[in-house]
């Protein structure tokens, strides 16, 4: 894949550790899209889960704190990511195709999740200051 994954400052959510996490799930993420072996693959996916499992947690313990009202909807959408990881953990990637199917499911999950939902909560924070 010809993309590049690089942390953009416009990226920020305004919060210095969230977006210190956000920058090594980018990390993680340009690493996957490069990699096609299928161990390798595997060991990477297995890596994002862990770590991602850490920064949903912190997430929504920030959330929680701060009385954002939609926290509810945020905690399903990483219930379902959750899911989500697991279930591409047993993907086969031995074939072109399995690995380009991984590959937008995390970029995708990647920008969705930061860009849109993420920094839905932050702007509520912004509002209520």
């Amino acid at each position: 894949m010809g993309i590049e994954i690089k942390w953009k400052e416009s990226y920020s959510v305004g919060n210095k550790t969230l977006d210190n996490q956000h920058r090594h799930l980018f990390e993680l993420t340009e690493k996957l899209i490069r990699e096609f072996n299928e161990r390798e693959i595997k060991r990477g996916v297995m890596e994002l889960y862990k770590y991602t499992r850490t920064h949903f947690s912190l997430e929504e313990e920030l959330m929680d704190k701060a009385g954002f009202p939609d926290i509810g909807k945020h905690r399903v959408s990483h219930d379902i990511l959750i899911d989500k990881l697991n279930e591409v953990a047993m993907w086969d990637f031995s074939t072109l195709e399995s690995v380009h199917k991984f590959q937008r499911f995390v970029l995708n999950w990647l920008f969705e999740h930061i860009m849109q939902q993420d920094k839905k909560y932050f702007d509520y924070l912004k509002d209520a200051d």
